[in-house]
């Protein structure tokens, strides 16, 4: 399986478990941005050992990454979902 890297940048994961904890996760943050670093090395697993749900960014800013029970969706400029 190819390994993918994201930057994970403004990525906030709500995690959820059965004890009923709930924290919440930020990889980086929008200074990091305005830093202009657009690129990053967090993968996709690494991010869903935090929880089942986030917002965040693609590496190059290539669209929206969204998490949403479990699932990575990456929403492009143009509107498509992949």
């Amino acid at each position: 399986m190819k390994k993918i890297i994201f930057p994970a940048l403004l990525l906030i994961l709500l995690g959820c478990s059965d004890t009923k904890t709930q924290e919440l996760v930020q990889v980086s943050t929008i200074d990091a941005l305005l830093q202009g670093v657009y690129d990053g090395n967090t993968s996709l697993q690494a991010l869903s050992e935090n929880g089942n749900f986030g917002i965040g960014t693609l590496n190059g800013l290539d669209g929206e990454l969204i998490l949403l029970d479990g699932n990575f969706y990456q929403i492009r400029g143009d509107g498509k979902i992949y």
